[in-house]
């Protein structure tokens, strides 16, 4: 037990249950009475098959998901390109050039928070790119948050809690993030706190599923834009391809008769590169290492392992290995571990379907599914981000040997740093967003 409660206060835990999978097996212990799985099937069974119950890591939300949501998203991503346009857009080819680096995890961080305020609570926390007490507080209150379980005992306690644990009243950190969040609660708007309600959710159970509502859904698929988007930025082949796939949807009409505003779903849908892309990117670099163990029933169960039945004893937790289960060889080939979103295109369609199949358990299975997965693939699987991203703009990583921070806490990997320089794809210079289709000669001016 020793060295699991180690690794998760270090950060590094994924890659411990990573290392115990590949030299254990598909079906390891980590602990005294806990498991983990690296096989697809297995982890597919215990989420579906009745008797298995969430273990106490587990919290409960409800259901959400409304009609406005994706005129939402639509309105702030322009929101994102606008900021981009104005106020981050680098020069470096011109003899009086300047280079403005850009925290592209931090910009991101603010639109994916916007979003889950807006569609959770009825409004969002602050303009997608202004800095604001709310989005300090979030990532400060990340980058503690595996230390601070050392301490949650005494927040709890009676004597000590009052002076240890943060407040809504708080004017820093995460009573900050608290107070903000436990405001919009008290106005009681029409969104997903009126489905709390609805679900006899009141008090102080409100506004924590709110603020747990709140956190992780703008970590999980901020951390899922970061890495897509640097790992595209680091490998030129899949870089070019995408923005070809981008310009020929612009150039042949698909956004509209002038090119302007943002991609729709039925259009998106339609560019298999992009899809490979963003599929191949959560399955490398899975944003969410969670173990999400459940508890045996209590009588054990028998799983099959590659054919084999194998059975696991009552009174006992099984979770899985993220990284382990979707970088395994037996499924995804022998260059698992690279990311490579042509494997995606696999001809034998038994095996491209396991491949499918597999990488769908990264917003969890059965009841266990991921509450946030409509708005979260309203985010990624719409596309749009990327698709604009890459329509309008050029990216380069600033300090090439360190492109980002990250650090793995309680299972969310959390991306800091991200420094890029952004250029406008115009050659020219004089394209602006909305004013029309970049001319056919627009190509990817940087790779890293």
């Amino acid at each position: 037990m020793i060295p699991h409660n180690v690794n998760i206060f270090t950060g590094e835990a994924h890659q411990w249950y990573h290392g115990i999978s590949e030299k254990y097996g598909p079906i390891a212990r980590v602990g005294p009475t806990s498991l983990i799985t690296s096989n697809a099937n297995v982890w597919a069974q215990i989420n579906t098959k009745p008797g298995y119950k969430r273990s106490k890591w587990y919290f409960e939300a409800c259901r959400y998901s409304g009609p406005k949501n994706l005129e939402l998203y639509d309105a702030l991503l322009l929101d994102l390109l606008h900021l981009i346009r104005t106020e981050y857009l680098s020069h470096p080819s011109t003899s009086s050039g300047r280079i403005i680096p850009m925290d592209l995890s931090k910009k991101i961080q603010f639109l994916t928070l916007y979003v889950i305020s807006a569609v959770g609570m009825g409004r969002g926390l602050r303009h997608a790119g202004r800095r604001h007490r709310p989005l300090r507080a979030l990532e400060r209150a990340g980058a503690a948050h595996g230390r601070r379980l050392l301490g949650a005992r005494a927040q709890r306690a009676p004597l000590t809690g009052r002076w240890i644990a943060p407040k809504a009243t708080d004017q820093s950190r995460f009573g900050a993030l608290m107070g903000a969040c436990f405001r919009v609660v008290d106005e009681r708007r029409r969104d997903m706190l009126a489905s709390f309600v609805r679900h006899r959710l009141e008090g102080d159970e409100l506004k924590s599923e709110a603020l747990e509502t709140l956190i992780a859904g703008s970590d999980t698929t901020a951390g899922a834009l970061r890495v897509i988007i640097l790992y595209v930025m680091g490998n030129k082949s899949v870089y070019v391809k995408l923005q070809e796939e981008v310009d020929e949807a612009v150039r042949d009409g698909r956004m509209g008769a002038d090119g302007e505003g943002v991609i729709s779903y039925a259009v998106a849908t339609q560019l298999p590169y992009l899809q490979a892309v963003i599929r191949e990117g959560l399955r490398v670099f899975p944003p969410v290492r969670n173990i999400l163990p459940k508890d045996v029933p209590a009588g054990g169960d028998a799983v099959m392992v590659d054919g084999k039945p194998v059975f696991l004893p009552g009174g006992v937790d099984n979770g899985y290995s993220a990284l382990a289960m979707h970088r395994d060889n037996m499924v995804y080939g022998e260059d698992a571990d690279l990311f490579r979103p042509e494997r995606w295109f696999e001809p034998n369609q038994n095996k491209l379907s396991a491949m499918i199949k597999a990488n769908e358990l990264t917003f969890g299975h059965g009841r266990s599914q991921c509450l946030g997965k409509n708005v979260a693939q309203m985010e990624l699987h719409n596309m749009k981000t990327f698709f604009e991203l890459f329509r309008y703009f050029d990216r380069a990583t600033v300090d090439p040997a360190k492109p980002w921070s990250i650090m793995n806490t309680l299972g969310i990997v959390l991306i800091h740093d991200t420094w890029v320089q952004v250029t406008t794809r115009s050659a020219e210079g004089e394209w602006e967003l909305g004013k029309g289709s970049p001319s056919a000669h627009c190509v990817s001016t940087h790779s890293p």
